[in-house]
């Protein structure tokens, strides 16, 4: 099993590509992050084309320019965008019941595995990001605005 950058293994990223459902994505992404070791932190920001840019592939840009710039500043970051793709899919098929915030996200929120939060400039444009930035302080977790 080799390791990639951001925790993910090679078998990682098959799996998110195989998954059916929102709620196999977390367990893939619980390892994901033990593998990085605590403190991890999670960026929050407009990916979809309903906020920020108006671009998904630009918001990615952004996205991934973010953690970088964290991770170069020797930050543990949980890079959630190789989730992307699979999401997409699972939202157009319509087989999923929920939705990814409440079925992916919030359990991972929950958890604890989190400690930071940082949010990109713009991000209350995003509804999940708004929803995002709602559950941490509702969980009181710590919250930094780049």
């Amino acid at each position: 099993m080799e390791k990639r950058q951001n925790g993910y293994t090679d078998d990682d990223l098959l799996a998110i590509k195989n998954a059916q459902t929102f709620e196999e994505l977390c367990p893939i992404a619980f390892g994901v992050i033990k593998r990085l070791g605590p403190p991890v932190g999670f960026v929050c920001g407009p990916i979809s084309a309903a906020g920020g840019t108006k671009s998904v592939e630009k918001n990615m840009q952004i996205f991934q320019s973010h953690i970088e710039f964290l991770e170069n500043r020797g930050l543990k970051i949980f890079n959630q965008l190789p989730f992307e793709q699979t999401v997409w899919r699972l939202t157009a098929s319509g087989k999923n019941e929920g939705n990814i915030l409440e079925n992916f996200y919030l359990p991972l929120f929950k958890s604890g595995v989190f400690h930071i939060f940082y949010f990109i400039p713009g991000w209350e444009s995003s509804f999940g990001a708004s929803w995002e930035f709602r559950k941490a302080q509702k969980l009181e977790l710590t919250i930094i605005h780049l």
